[in-house]
This record gives structure tokens, C-alpha cells and sequence, in this order.
């Protein structure tokens, strides 16, 4: 094989890096919801996160920066799969 082919064959396509993106959303998504209930301990206790729970409040701000940052990259993603879309129906 080529390396132009090996390039193509190991070159993930945009929707492929869309559902990465979107798995590493959700993956966020579920440390945030595995850990609402120190959230919810920490307001009914009126203690704050950093006191209570240092580890964890370090651990959610990070897993929200993440999710930020990965919703960033999903417009740019969705414009390479209309064009890589705009191209299959051309190649027809």
C-alpha cells in the first residue's frame, strides 16, 4: 500500500471525530452527574465545594472546561462533514 492510501485508510473521517467528540462529551457529562449529589451536600450544608470536597470540585471544574472546549470544536467538525457530505454526492 502506498502512503498516500495508508494516510486515507488511518485518516478518521469528520463524522467519526464528530461521534468521538460527542463520547468524550458524554464521558464529561457523567462525572458531573456522578458527582451533583456533593453539589447538592455542600448547598444544603452551606460548606463550600473547595472546603468539602477539594478533590472533587478540581475534578468538575476540569470536566466542565473540557466540555467547553470539546463544544468549540463541533462547529468546525459539522462544516468538514457537510463538505465531505458535498463531495460524496458529487463523486456520484
Amino acid at each position: 500500500m502506498g502512503d498516500m492510501e495508508e494516510l486515507q485508510v488511518n485518516t478518521p473521517t469528520a463524522r467519526e471525530m464528530i461521534n468521538t467528540v460527542y463520547g468524550e462529551i458524554n464521558n464529561q457529562r457523567a462525572i458531573l452527574l456522578n458527582t451533583d449529589w456533593c453539589v447538592i451536600k455542600c448547598q444544603e450544608t452551606g460548606q463550600s465545594m473547595q472546603e468539602l470536597y477539594p478533590d472533587v470540585s478540581a475534578v468538575r471544574t476540569t470536566a466542565r472546561a473540557r466540555i467547553n472546549d470539546l463544544e468549540a470544536k463541533l462547529p468546525a467538525l459539522q462544516e468538514m462533514l457537510a463538505m465531505e457530505e458535498a463531495d460524496e454526492v458529487i463523486d456520484m
